[in-house]
């Protein structure tokens, strides 16, 4: 049970720090935009100094002029939009059966004289012991949540692909949930199940390049701070730019006893700290009128080592009261593409009341409710008791049903 008289005096302090915050936050946002015009005017500059730097935070590197703000294009007349989404539900270590499964909405909207739409969900179980374990040389774990998320990540632009192979009208843009960029994944020798995974991952993004038809992922909400940190590599008074040689930093960190954690007052003493606490997001709300999409940028995601055409780049779109993150592989970097996903992207917001359309009705698709997980469970159980497999709960999960008092 839980005591909300017991946290008001909590939550009351913490609505007016907030309050605090968002003030502070609005004069630091129009000083960084002030300080990302400046930097814009000097493109070259900027991107000379954007390569010699060493820093131990990303940078995007600009593809075209910064403070661009592009209107735009009307979408085609006659024009397809297919989307995928995902859900699942997690291994249960203390269920009768370790399994996951995953669902798929598969969305095909297609715009024209004669308009019609496909909505399909598509369920995938993994029960199978390589698809549920993990390890080497007989040593095995369950399969973490983590992992559960690369597959689904796969999945999801496999079947979004297979979507693209399926459909003869053109032009197609395909739309992803979220991002493009598989954070955290790797091309380590020694992981070979990820490095396999990634290798399809891209093979399924080079394979809509290979189609004509462009991909990209739609962020609401996004947090990024790329272009933020473009702003702190202007404000930065040292010559390159080496976050390990940074005096102020080295002074600051001896104040704090070296710890690298700073609250934004503390960054603020830094030179390149003005932008501190800002995300992308907070200068491209001012920059952008509505519909207008920025510059491209190419995200430096050590993901895409070595293969540079698959290197994500991303622009931000202006979407209502939101400003949302289109990412797009390298292979569709192509001014045609890049603007028929703007247009197509602003228009599906528009008929989506704030978020595409063809993206919220794959989520419909693919949510996986508590009715439904309720009624999966119980298939699973009676399957398992007809098959003549014992039903066993871990004592854990028995005594949630079980109240001891």
């Amino acid at each position: 049970m839980l005591k909300l008289a017991a946290l008001y005096d909590e939550i009351q302090r913490l609505a007016a720090e907030m309050g605090a915050s968002q003030r502070d936050r609005t004069a630091r946002r129009e000083a960084a935009l002030t300080s990302f015009r400046a930097a814009a005017s000097a493109p070259e500059r900027l991107r000379e100094r954007a390569a010699a730097a060493k820093t131990s935070w990303l940078i995007g590197k600009p593809g075209d002029e910064p403070a661009a703000a592009h209107d735009p294009p009307a979408p085609p007349a006659e024009h397809t939009v297919l989307a995928c989404d995902g859900s699942q539900i997690f291994p249960d270590p203390h269920g009768p059966a370790l399994c996951y499964l995953l669902n798929f909405g598969a969305v095909v909207l297609r715009y024209g004289a004669q308009s019609t739409a496909e909505l399909d969900a598509v369920p995938h179980l993994f029960a199978r012991e390589e698809e549920v374990y993990r390890g080497e040389i007989g040593e095995r774990h369950a399969v973490s949540a983590e992992e559960v998320g690369v597959v689904r990540s796969v999945l999801e632009i496999e079947t979004l692909l297979a979507l693209a192979r399926a459909e003869t009208t053109r032009p197609v843009v395909a739309l992803a949930d979220g991002t493009l960029i598989p954070w955290g994944w790797t091309r380590d020798a020694g992981d070979t199940w990820r490095r396999d995974m990634l290798a399809r991952y891209l093979a399924a993004l080079a394979g809509f390049a290979e189609l004509g038809v462009p991909v990209a992922s739609y962020l609401s909400r996004a947090g990024g701070s790329d272009v933020v940190n473009l702003v702190r590599l202007h404000d930065c008074d040292q010559e390159p730019v080496n976050c390990d040689q940074c005096p102020h930093l080295g002074a600051l960190l001896a104040e704090t006893g070296g710890r690298r954690t700073m609250t934004i007052a503390e960054a603020g003493q830094l030179p390149c700290g003005g932008p501190a606490g800002l995300c992308d997001a907070d200068l491209f709300g001012r920059h952008l009128a509505e519909g207008q999409r920025s510059a491209v940028f190419r995200t430096q995601s050590k993901v895409y080592d070595g293969c540079r055409s698959e290197a994500a780049w991303f622009f931000y779109l202006r979407a209502g009261d939101e400003v949302a993150r289109v990412e797009l592989p390298g292979n569709a970097l192509r001014p045609a593409w890049v603007g028929a996903v703007h247009a197509v992207v602003i228009d599906q917001v528009r008929k989506g009341r704030g978020y595409p359309v063809a993206l919220r009705e794959a989520h419909e698709q693919a949510v996986v409710r508590a009715a439904d997980r309720e009624a999966f469970g119980h298939l699973l159980e009676r399957s398992l008791v007809r098959s003549g497999s014992p039903v066993r709960w871990s004592a854990k999960q028995r005594a949630k049903h079980q109240p001891g008092v």
